[in-house]
């Protein structure tokens, strides 16, 4: 379900879902990293490609975390 909450209008509502397909455009943008985990299930965005994994962990709900490189 996690590698599909990246596709566009993927939602039951009728305004459809853009969220994480935003974020992951301005993260691949910026040259950041994206991690973001639910249950056993890990999408990690490196260098614009998105890696799917599993976790070792079986964790309640959604975690996300953003990474930027530090602008000097």
């Amino acid at each position: 379900a996690i590698v599909h909450a990246f596709q566009p209008t993927v939602t039951s509502k009728h305004e459809g879902g853009m969220g994480f397909l935003v974020v992951k455009g301005i993260v691949e943008e910026q040259n950041g990293e994206l991690f973001l985990s639910s249950n056993n299930g890990c999408i990690f965005l490196q260098h614009g490609k998105l890696y799917k994994t599993d976790s070792p962990f079986d964790l309640p709900g959604v975690q996300v975390e953003l990474c930027f490189p530090v602008r000097q």
